[in-house]
């Protein structure tokens, strides 16, 4: 795709109100982001750069330079490897049911306790889901080193392991994150959010299973 846009970029050089035009276009907003990041932090730059318009109609110039036949075949090459290039996203954004995971803690979690997550960006999914659902609810304490969800148990407070993705990116395998879970403590029988985020709770002082298996359960039972 950068190759056609630099292709289309080199066909429009004796264009210059047209190239200029279209520079300004899709370098406006990553720009913008990029100085807004120095304030306060922004993750989009690098994904808008490469899903600005611009981009893709320079690309499209650059297609327009072969001939009919070839040009036909690399505008449907062009089409598929877009759509491919979206699959994660879409299955990163809607298939994970962080709002199944969201009713499941606001359920069972206390202050004090803490979340364990495989992925960084976990919290932020959780605090969107539970947005507007009470007004003064702050956000769980999270974090992914061990230490601090040690610390936590040490308090008193329990802790509970979530795994999932929430994101493009990818976490560690399900297996090594629970292995790592089970070495500060015996967890719960896995809960189960969508087909992938698993919950686990870790009890203070807990040496084998806790019984909280249900995520139908009234968290009051759960042992």
């Amino acid at each position: 795709m950068f190759g056609l846009a630099g292709l289309g970029a080199w066909h429009l050089r004796d264009r210059a109100a047209s190239l200029i035009t279209l520079a300004i276009a899709f370098l406006a907003l990553p720009v913008t982001l990029a100085l807004v990041s120095l304030i306060h932090p922004v993750l989009l730059p690098r994904y808008l750069l490469w899903s600005a318009a611009p981009f893709f109609v320079l690309a499209g110039i650059g297609i327009e330079a072969f001939g009919p036949r070839l040009r036909t075949s690399l505008a449907a090459a062009v089409s598929i490897l877009l759509m491919v290039n979206l699959l994660p996203y879409y299955h990163a954004e809607t298939k994970p049911r962080w709002d199944e995971a969201a009713t499941i803690l606001a359920q069972r979690i206390a202050p004090g306790d803490m979340l364990l997550v495989s992925d960084g960006a976990a919290p932020a999914m959780l605090a969107y889901e539970t947005a507007g659902t009470a007004a003064d609810h702050p956000p769980w304490p999270a974090t992914r080193h061990l230490r601090k969800a040690q610390a936590a148990l040490a308090a008193g407070h329990r802790v509970f392991a979530v795994y999932g993705p929430a994101g493009q990116g990818k976490p560690p395998g399900k297996r090594a994150f629970f292995a790592r879970v089970a070495s500060i403590g015996g967890t719960a029988a896995p809960i189960e959010a969508g087909d992938e985020i698993t919950i686990e709770q870790i009890d203070p002082g807990s040496r084998g299973l806790v019984a909280c298996s249900n995520a139908d359960a009234d968290p009051a039972t759960c042992d």
